[in-house]
C-alpha cells in the first residue's frame, strides 16, 4: 500500500516539475516575442529613446585583442563602434549551435590576419553615454550588454570594417574633459596664474570654496597672491563629461599632494561653451575633507608633476 502511495506522490512531483519547466519555457518565449526589434542605426541615432532598454538588433560583431564591439558601416552617424559586453547572469541562453557557429566565424576571420567578426542578431540592453565611456580606454560612446545571440552569419570581405568618419562627440570629450578640464584644474590647484589667464574666457565666473563669486581678473589676482605651488602633484579623478551641442558640463574631483599627504581636495562642476573653440565659462568648486587618497598620487615612486 505504501509503495502505491509513494509512486503516486512521485508522479505528482514529476508532473509539477514538468509543468513548472514548461511554464518557464513559455514565459521565456513570451519575453523574447515582446522584445522590440530596433535597427542598429536607429539605436545610435536616438540613444536617449533607447537608453537602458532591452532590444533586438542586428550588426557586425567584432572580437579583437582588447575586447568586443558591434557596428554597421551603413550608419550615417559616426558613433558606430559600440562596446559589447556579455551579461554575467542572463535569463536567456544562447544555443550551443549558435555559439559554435560564432566561434567558427571569428576564428576564420582571425586566420586572415584581421580581428574576428560575424554578423549577429542579438538581444541586449542598450546603454547611452555615461559621462565616462565604455570599453578599452573608454573609447566608446555607447554600450550593449548582450543577453542572447540568436544567430551568427559570415561577413563578406567587401564589407567595410569601420564606420564612416570620426566620432565628433568623442573628439569633443577628449578635447574638453581630457585636455582643457585637466589643464584648468591643475592650474587652479597649483595657483598657476599665467595658465589660468590663457584658459579662462573673458566672461568667466568662479564660485570658490568659500562660495565667493569671482570674475577672471579676480581669479588671477587671487592666484598671484597665493603664489604658484612648485612641489607636489595634482590629479583629477571621477571625471565625467556631458556634452549637448555647443555646451558641456564636466564634473569630478581634484586633489593635490604627495603620497598620503593631501594638501587640497575639492569637487567641481565646470561649464564650457563652444564659440570658435571650446572655452571654460564658469566653475564651481566645493572643498571636501579627503576620505581617501587617490591611488594614482605618487608614493615613493618616480613621477612627473604637471
Amino acid at each position: 500500500m505504501w509503495l502505491q502511495e509513494l509512486s503516486r506522490r512521485l508522479f505528482l512531483v514529476a508532473m509539477l516539475t514538468f509543468s513548472a519547466v514548461l511554464g518557464m519555457g513559455q514565459e521565456l518565449t513570451t519575453d523574447l516575442r515582446q522584445i522590440p526589434t530596433v535597427g542598429f542605426c536607429e539605436l545610435v541615432k536616438n540613444p536617449n529613446r533607447y537608453d537602458k532598454q532591452v532590444v533586438r538588433t542586428t550588426a557586425i560583431y567584432v572580437a579583437y585583442y582588447h575586447g568586443t564591439y558591434i557596428y554597421d558601416p551603413g550608419c550615417k552617424t559616426a558613433a558606430a563602434n559600440v562596446d559589447a559586453e556579455f551579461e554575467v547572469i542572463s535569463r536567456f541562453k544562447t544555443s550551443s549551435l549558435v555559439e559554435r557557429r560564432l566561434q567558427e566565424l571569428l576564428s576564420h576571420s582571425e586566420k586572415n590576419g584581421r580581428s574576428g567578426r560575424a554578423r549577429v542578431t542579438i538581444v541586449a540592453r542598450f546603454n547611452n553615454w555615461n559621462g565616462v565611456g565604455y570599453g578599452h580606454l573608454d573609447y566608446s560612446r555607447f554600450q550593449v550588454v548582450v543577453m542572447l545571440i540568436e544567430n551568427a552569419k559570415s561577413v563578406s570581405g567587401r564589407v567595410a570594417w569601420n564606420s564612416k568618419g570620426a566620432d565628433s562627440f568623442m573628439e569633443d570629450v577628449e578635447g574638453v574633459r581630457n585636455v582643457l578640464d585637466v589643464d584648468w584644474n591643475f592650474a587652479y590647484l597649483l595657483n598657476d596664474a599665467a595658465r589660468l589667464e590663457d584658459l579662462m574666457s573673458d566672461d568667466f565666473v568662479l564660485t570658490d570654496e568659500q562660495k565667493i563669486v569671482l570674475n577672471k581678473t579676480e581669479v588671477i589676482a587671487l592666484a598671484n597672491r597665493a603664489g604658484r605651488v612648485r612641489t607636489g602633484y595634482a590629479v583629477v579623478d571621477e571625471h565625467k563629461a556631458f556634452i549637448n551641442g555647443n555646451t558641456a558640463v564636466v564634473t569630478g574631483r581634484s586633489t593635490s599632494g604627495e603620497c598620503k599627504n593631501v594638501t587640497r581636495q575639492y569637487r567641481f562642476t565646470n561649464r564650457y561653451l563652444k564659440r570658435l573653440n571650446w572655452e571654460i565659462i564658469s566653475s564651481r568648486v566645493v572643498s571636501v575633507v579627503p576620505v581617501e587618497v587617490p591611488s594614482i598620487l605618487p608614493c615613493n615612486e618616480a613621477s612627473t608633476s604637471p
